[in-house]
């Protein structure tokens, strides 16, 4: 196995992420926008060639200066079959260390979209890959192929509960596709940030992200009187989606804004074609409450490695 670095356009890369049974915004071309503005690294685009053959594909981040050279891969590589098997991911490992090999001076950080396990935890070993983080990396994936009416089944009562009071009041929803909501949306996110003094991305390198993915964006809001009560921004990425972003105002709040919003997305998406619905990183211990409202989807748990390196 080994990597063809050669340059790729953004339209290749479009094209290769819908390709891809598990493509993610880790991988996208607005997440290495906003990784060169916003933390000075470049990246770098590799095929995975296996016998002259393409198998799978990804992007990484890197920095280097002189003898210093920090790289890293979010939640790669992506493949072209859902399932690679195990002596795949072992090839592609050996593959990583001779094009990265450790050495003083280098800083690697990975995260493989690969499934947390002891199975995997022994193939990384074995690879000689050291644990960089204390937790594993958690998401969750709705899965958007079943029909409305049975994804809306699949939601928690309660969950389901607040949609329903949500539909009863009857406010406005407008979904925004080609970033002319942007400014009012960061606006609102970066005031709700400041108030409630979250973590989460940057106002502006959204804004970076929104610019640079133009064609694969999505802003959700609720209007209230004609103002912006609450909203959420998507991404799309191949055959998926993930959602980013979101805040809402007590006036929000007060009518379930953001489980219309959600439920909006879902439908809009399915109209679109996508698979699947990246509902977002989660921490049940230190965000339970996000945790919590997520999970009422329905979704799927996904727990990734976490940091190697």
């Amino acid at each position: 196995m080994e990597f063809d670095w050669s340059p790729l356009s953004h339209e290749r890369w479009r094209d290769l992420l819908r390709a891809a049974p598990r493509a993610n915004l880790l991988q996208s071309w607005p997440y290495a926008v906003a990784a060169r503005l916003h933390d000075q690294m470049m990246s770098r685009r590799g095929l995975i060639m296996d016998g002259g053959r393409m198998v799978g594909f990804m992007q990484i981040q890197e920095i280097k200066l002189g003898p210093i050279h920090i790289v890293k891969l979010y939640r790669g590589p992506l493949w072209l079959n859902a399932d690679p098997g195990t002596d795949r991911w072992r090839e592609f490992l050996g593959a990583f260390n001779r094009s990265f090999p450790p050495r003083i001076g280098r800083w690697r950080r990975v995260l493989f979209e690969l499934d947390e396990g002891e199975a995997t935890r022994a193939l990384l070993r074995e690879a000689r890959f050291a644990p960089k983080g204390a937790e594993p990396y958690r998401t969750t994936i709705l899965d958007l192929q079943p029909d409305l009416a049975k994804i809306r089944t699949g939601l928690k009562r309660n969950w389901r509960n607040h949609l329903v009071q949500a539909e009863r009041h009857g406010f406005e929803i407008v979904c925004d596709r080609d970033g002319l909501d942007a400014a009012d949306f960061l606006a609102g996110y970066a005031a709700d940030k400041k108030r409630r003094g979250y973590p989460g991305p940057e106002p502006a390198r959204l804004g970076t992200m929104i610019t640079a993915g133009r064609d694969d964006v999505m802003i959700l809001s609720a209007r209230l009187d004609g103002a912006m009560a609450a909203g959420v921004l998507i991404f799309r990425h191949g055959r998926g989606a993930t959602y980013q972003a979101g805040w809402t105002t007590n006036e929000g709040r007060a009518v379930n804004a953001h489980h219309r919003l959600l439920w909006q997305a879902i439908t809009a998406l399915k109209e679109d074609g996508a698979l699947n619905f990246d509902l977002g990183g989660v921490n049940p211990r230190r965000a339970e409450g996000v945790t919590t409202f997520k999970a009422g989807l329905g979704a799927r748990a996904v727990t990734l490695t976490g940091l190697f390196g």
